[in-house]
């Protein structure tokens, strides 16, 4: 094989390897902001029904109307979200 066509074929695959890893990269990136947003809609949304004053009350209201069906969907994901929480404060060890 010719050593050039070799070095083109290599730098190639490298190229085409970054571009994946990049693509991965912003897809994780992506489906972060997107967990971090869902989150901080679910905690304006619940917080001020618990009675944490985030927002205000008639905009909770609101919002929980929007959702009409999924507000039961939206009340158990943030419940195993405070699982979580508590999960990882546990595995931190100690007497909290």
């Amino acid at each position: 094989m010719n050593p050039f066509a070799k070095l083109a074929r290599l730098l190639r695959d490298a190229l085409q390897g970054l571009a994946v890893a990049a693509r991965d990269q912003a897809v994780e990136a992506i489906e972060l902001e997107a967990r971090e947003l869902e989150t901080l809609f679910y905690t304006l949304l619940l917080a001020p029904l618990v009675g944490v004053p985030l927002a205000p009350l008639g905009a909770a209201l609101e919002a929980a109307e929007a959702i009409g069906e999924e507000l039961p969907a939206a009340v158990n994901r943030a419940a195993l979200w405070a699982d979580a929480l508590a999960d990882y404060f546990s595995s931190l060890g100690g007497e909290w």
